[in-house]
This record gives structure tokens, C-alpha cells and sequence, in this order.
């Protein structure tokens, strides 16, 4: 066996050992509250929504066979596929910039890389198809700055760029950095570019295929361009720095401590010109991700971020260390920084997936009922079957109110109590509120008959974020009553409640329903 062949063999092992450990997770754990909201992308398709473009519910409805498969394992089964042939995209980007050996370290990395393995590789999340998207916008366009393709070849590389970008766009519009960077390689170094028409046919194709995220926003007063605008544009002046402190230091969690580590370690080699790859394919990686990163980094000073919007960039960044620590370790093929990165994203799984079905380490010390829970971030992807079972036992034996409507004020816990308690019992729920809080809700609203005047239902919070209903609903309902807190048990111990109250006949319809 040639020792590129050993190399593409244990790339293939690796790969079908992480979709076996992920899709083990995917099957055990139950949705967090952002996943859980997606699914109502799949469950509700459109041309896009509030939130993000429309891929993600489209892949979702793909392998699950449009909801027929509605279980946590196959909704999330597009990210799980989605995720492991993004190891093999990148393998394959690797050995075009250097090597098979190259291409192992960079597997090695990316299935360290918590964005990359977790939060693309197995969550319900926009990241999913982004990734995918990219990671083959990226193969292309590397093979259209490579001196070794024929101009020609290089042309309809372009072309196909533009449509996997666009459909990176169809995704998450982050995706436009794609454009930026490569706009921004060619503007340096490429300008020929701007003289050609397949550039500006390829930016077409973008445009055609990102079509649908387009007319949606147009029929909708390009709401989703807005909410986004408003998260990341500011016209405050003040520097929050400790906003940016969460940006940076969970990016450094999220892709793991010693992964970004080696990461800037290869870039300073790059700055002293020791690490050993050609220009033009360093030159286009860093203009698709350093303005990436700034740029987020830059809002956070200014606007609360999330350290997964710049996923996409130290995925991309990958390769750099790769490269170094070939070049520090040429004798090893796993070297211990490997090695060592490895293990840790293996306890982190382990761990968290303990923490959430055992809760091996005590979080939360509330004693009010009403805040139990709160201080448990893991309590968000556990219980919910719980909380039907109790909700069902309340439902057979209340005869006070003949409706059989579920009203929450907010798109979480609406989606979650949408799919594990609504759902299967058969019941619509409906989120009251204003558009900023229930999202897509405002459409799945008028998808299920809209909220009458007249209306009684059933008001469900959770005590680790209560969210009293005479706060947001006393004027509107002839009458709230409280029934009952349902309990929430995790190794034998109580750690969240649900509590459930009567809202009785709507009087009135609130003026945010109307707006929305």
C-alpha cells in the first residue's frame, strides 16, 4: 500500500467513527431550543424566514422524508451526513494546497474543533448546509487560483463557485464573506478578473440561485434584512469590552483552546514568512476569513455576537496549522498537539452529554420553585417528555375549559413544547407576542388559524425561565388561573418545573398581534 493510500484509509476510519459517535449523540439527546425552532423550518417550508434563508428546513425535510422520520436522530441526520462529507471536502482541499499528510493533520483538526464536529456536525443548525456550501466554494475557488488549472478550466471553476455560493447564501447570510474575500484576492492580486464576464456571469448565478431568500424579503418588507441590520449595526458609540471578551474567548471554546492555539501560531509563521505553502492559495484563505473574523469582532465591541458566526473562517484557517505542524512534527503522523486536541473534544462530548442526561455536576442551588433550574444551561435539552406526560394527565382530567390550545409569549419554550408536547397530543400552539419575540411564530400563527378573539387556552413557562403570563397578558384575558407545576426529575432529584396556567376568553386582540 502506497503511504498515500494509508493515508486515505485512516481518514475513512476516522470519518465513520465520528458519523458513528455523532449520530449516537444526536440520538440521545433531546433538541436544544435554537434546534428545536429550526425543525418549524421543516415543518412550515417557505422561500425563506424570519431568522435565516430557507436551506436549512429543506435539507432537514430531504432526510427526513419530509417530517415522516420525526425523531431527534432523523431531523438531525442532515447535519450528521452534512458533517461527515465535510471531513472528506476538507481532506481533499488539503492535499490540493500540500499533501495526504497535510490533509490527516487537517482532518485531525477539524473533528477537533467543537463548531466543526458539534455545533455543524450534528445540531440543527443553519451552520449544517453553510458549511457544506462553503467548504465546496472553497475547493472551487482554490482551483481557480491555482497556477496549475488552464485559464479556461479556471473559468467554469468560477462559474460553479458562484452556485455553490449562492447556495451557501440559501443557508446563512454570512456566506456573502465569500464574495467579499475573493473579491477583495482579486482586487490584489487577480484584477484580470475584472475584465472577463465569467466573474460577473458567476456573481449572476450567486444572484439567481440566492432567488428565493430575495422575493421572501421583498414580500415581506425585507424584515429579515432588518432584524439582522439591527443585530450587528449600531448607532450606539460606547465600547462594551466585555462583550467582546465573550465574543473572543468562546471562540476560543467553541474550536477548541489548543486548535486555535496552533491556529495563530501558524498565522505568525505566516506573518515571518516559515510557513511553507504557494502565495496565491495563502493569499485567497486569508482574505476569505481575516475580514470574516474582524469584522465580527469589530460589532462585538459595539452589539452582543455569538461566537458561531465566525465558524466558517477557522474551519477555513484549518490548513494553516496543518501545514506547521507537518513542518515542526515530519516525522510523526500524530503528533501529541493531535493527539492532545483530540482527547479533549472527546471529554468535552462526553461530558456533555452526562451533564445533560445526568447532570453529573450540580449547577443550579435555587429554592424557589419559580427559578429552579435557572442556573443549569443543560436543563434546555432535557425533560421535555416529562413535561407531556404531566401536561397530558392535566389535560384528561381539566373540564373547566372545553379549548385545547397551547399560548406561549415567546418563540422559546414555544418550539420546544411545540414539538414534545403540542405535537404529539394533537394540540396547536400559537406564541403571543410581539414579532421581536416569536419570530416565524407570527407566520405559523396564521398557518394554524391565527389567535381569535374569544379564545381560552393553556399558558405553559418553565421555572429555569419563568416568565409570568399576568406580565404579559392581564389586560387581554378575562381571567389567568394557575393549575398546576408540573415536576421535572433528573437522577432522582427535581430540577426544573413546568407550570401551567389557564387563560381564559381573549378579550381583545393586542395591537402587536394586529402588527404582525
Amino acid at each position: 500500500m502506497t503511504i498515500n493510500r494509508r493515508y486515505d484509509k485512516i481518514v475513512l476510519i476516522i470519518i465513520l467513527v465520528s458519523a458513528i459517535i455523532r449520530s449516537f449523540i444526536a440520538g440521545f439527546i433531546d433538541f436544544g431550543n435554537d434546534e428545536v425552532y429550526y425543525w418549524t423550518y421543516a415543518l412550515y417550508p417557505a422561500l425563506s424566514h424570519f431568522d435565516h434563508p430557507p436551506m436549512l428546513g429543506w435539507v432537514i425535510q430531504v432526510f427526513s422524508l419530509n417530517l415522516t422520520l420525526d425523531s431527534e436522530f432523523f431531523i438531525r441526520l442532515c447535519s450528521i451526513i452534512l458533517g461527515t462529507v465535510n471531513i472528506w471536502i476538507i481532506y481533499l482541499i488539503a492535499i490540493k494546497l500540500k499533501n495526504h499528510k497535510v490533509g490527516l493533520y487537517t482532518v485531525l483538526l477539524y473533528i477537533s474543533s467543537i463548531y466543526c464536529s458539534v455545533i455543524a456536525g450534528i445540531f440543527i443548525l443553519p451552520d449544517a448546509p453553510q458549511t457544506f456550501f462553503w467548504l465546496m466554494s472553497l475547493y472551487l475557488l482554490i482551483q481557480v487560483v491555482s497556477k496549475q488549472t488552464h485559464f479556461e478550466r479556471q473559468k467554469k471553476y468560477l462559474i460553479y463557485a458562484g452556485f455553490t455560493i449562492g447556495l451557501a447564501m440559501l443557508s446563512k447570510y454570512t456566506s456573502v464573506f465569500l464574495w467579499g474575500g475573493f473579491g477583495l484576492y482579486i482586487l490584489f492580486f487577480e484584477r484580470k478578473w475584472f475584465k472577463t464576464k465569467t466573474l460577473y456571469l458567476s456573481i449572476l448565478v450567486t444572484a439567481l440561485v440566492s432567488l428565493p431568500l430575495i422575493i421572501w424579503n421583498v414580500q415581506n418588507d425585507f424584515i429579515s434584512f432588518s432584524f439582522h441590520g439591527a443585530r450587528v449595526l449600531t448607532s450606539n458609540v460606547s465600547i462594551n469590552y466585555s462583550s467582546f471578551l465573550r465574543e473572543f474567548s468562546g471562540e476560543i471554546m467553541y474550536n477548541n483552546p489548543l486548535v486555535v492555539l496552533v491556529t495563530f501560531v501558524a498565522l505568525i509563521a505566516i506573518i515571518r514568512k516559515r510557513l511553507n505553502i504557494q502565495t496565491e492559495y495563502q493569499q485567497l484563505i486569508l482574505f476569505l476569513t481575516v475580514p470574516f473574523i474582524l469584522a465580527f469582532w469589530g460589532v462585538s465591541f459595539f452589539r452582543t455576537t455569538l461566537p458561531h458566526w465566525t465558524g466558517p473562517a477557522y474551519m477555513s484557517l484549518l490548513i494553516f496549522p496543518a501545514i506547521w505542524l507537518a513542518q515542526k512534527f515530519p516525522k510523526s503522523d500524530f503528533p501529541w498537539p493531535l493527539k492532545l486536541s483530540v482527547v479533549l473534544v472527546i471529554a468535552v462530548l462526553i461530558f456533555g452529554v452526562g451533564q445533560v442526561n445526568y447532570g453529573w455536576i450540580s449547577l443550579d442551588h435555587a429554592t424557589e420553585m419559580k427559578t429552579k433550574g435557572k442556573s443549569d444551561f443543560s436543563l434546555d435539552m432535557y425533560g421535555w417528555d416529562q413535561v407531556k406526560d404531566g401536561f397530558e394527565e392535566i389535560l384528561n382530567n381539566d373540564t373547566t375549559i372545553s379549548a385545547s390550545n397551547i399560548i406561549v409569549q415567546r418563540w422559546f419554550p414555544a418550539a420546544h413544547l411545540d414539538y414534545y408536547v403540542a405535537r404529539p397530543l394533537g394540540i396547536k400552539l400559537y406564541a403571543l407576542g410581539n414579532l421581536e419575540r416569536i419570530h416565524k411564530y407570527a407566520w405559523i400563527n396564521q398557518k394554524r388559524g391565527g389567535i381569535q378573539k374569544g379564545m381560552s387556552a393553556y399558558y405553559l413557562t418553565m421555572s429555569n425561565d419563568f416568565n409570568d403570563p399576568e406580565d404579559f397578558y392581564a389586560d387581554d384575558f378575562e381571567k389567568i388561573e394557575f393549575i398546576n407545576a408540573i415536576p421535572v426529575i433528573r437522577n432522582k432529584q427535581i430540577v426544573k418545573y413546568a407550570f401551567v396556567y389557564h387563560l381564559i376568553n381573549l378579550q381583545q386582540l393586542p395591537d402587536y398581534y394586529l402588527r404582525n
